[in-house]
């Protein structure tokens, strides 16, 4: 954790410092966002479930969480799980953090709708994407493997996505996993238009979308890579215990070692001392499991709480 914090925070920054250049209509500073990023993926490749942990509490406890942080990680743990190595962490986590980045210019109107866009808002939200690339062709030199994973981020496989409708074979690998990863973020965060769904159903929906849309093959090592409970999300056990993933055994993706936050009539822990458990174990050495996953800040629980027992 001792480098985790301090790479997850420099990218927060950098990628902060990036919006607000471009709302303020300056040349987005590329270098810093590259360095953080560096930092950011020898973080997670060093420590991938203390970085999913970290980025957990961050979204809860900030004021306004950056979502491409949360892309950011997302997609550099799954490189991490496919065996790439660190210049290409980095180049995720810079397609997660750009990924959006066109939306700093898009009317905050369209952005916050809170039903379904009329067709002419949803055509100018998908206008992001080369609005993005834009914006990165005058920031100095990318890497090419970032601007294309940002320019195919929103592809699908049957042609049905944008901004060129590209099909299959025509999007690359990084465009291809971006997509996965981006879905993923969406549907397990709060937006104006629906509520998240906890990360099994969401796994779920991605499993389902493959072969049409994602690439089964690599959707099936996303669901691997992040596991069927992902660190930083809640669950509830068979006792009625509401707990908090906070880490995983090793060679295991159904036995996350847990942090119980609630008793079973979701009030406080009956014993704080023995609030550390995995899937398999219970309070006073009974058996249990976890009976279902359950979307961020349900209950009203708040990771943030419980940050600093686990940092």
């Amino acid at each position: 954790m001792t480098l985790v914090r301090p790479a997850h925070a420099c990218l927060v920054a950098a990628s902060d410092a990036a919006i607000r250049q471009v709302r303020q209509g300056t040349a987005l500073a590329f270098e810093p966002l590259a360095e953080a990023a560096d930092a950011f993926a020898a973080a997670v490749a060093a420590a991938p479930d203390a970085m999913r942990w970290v980025q957990a509490v961050h979204a809860n406890h900030a004021a306004a969480p950056n979502p491409a942080i949360a892309a950011a990680t997302c997609l550099a743990e799954f490189g991490r799980a496919l065996g790439m190595d660190r210049a290409a962490l980095r180049d995720l986590a810079l397609i997660g953090v750009l990924g959006d980045i066109g939306k700093a210019l898009l009317p905050r109107e369209v952005l916050e709708h809170p039903g379904v866009l009329a067709p002419s808002q949803y055509a100018l939200l998908k206008q992001h994407v080369t609005i993005g690339l834009d914006i990165l062709s005058r920031a100095g030199t990318i890497p090419p493997a970032v601007m294309r994973g940002v320019a195919e981020h929103h592809e699908r496989l049957d042609g049905s996505g944008y901004p060129n409708g590209l099909r299959a074979g025509a999007i690359g690998l990084h465009g291809r996993m971006a997509a996965i990863a981006d879905s993923f973020g969406a549907i397990t965060a709060a937006r104006a238009y629906a509520n998240p769904l906890p990360a099994q159903e969401a796994l779920a929906a991605l499993y389902e979308w493959s072969g049409s849309l994602f690439c089964r093959d690599l959707v099936e090592q996303f669901v691997l890579a992040t596991g069927a409970f992902p660190v930083g999300t809640l669950v509830e056990l068979q006792t009625g215990e509401v707990a908090a993933v906070v880490g995983r055994r090793p060679g295991s993706r159904v036995q996350p070692k847990l942090v119980v936050m609630t008793g079973a009539d979701k009030g406080p822990p009956s014993s704080r001392g023995a609030n550390s458990r995995t899937a398999a174990q219970a309070g006073h050495g009974h058996s249990v499991s976890i009976a279902r996953g359950l979307p961020a800040g349900a209950f009203g629980l708040r990771l943030r709480d419980y940050f600093s027992a686990q940092t």
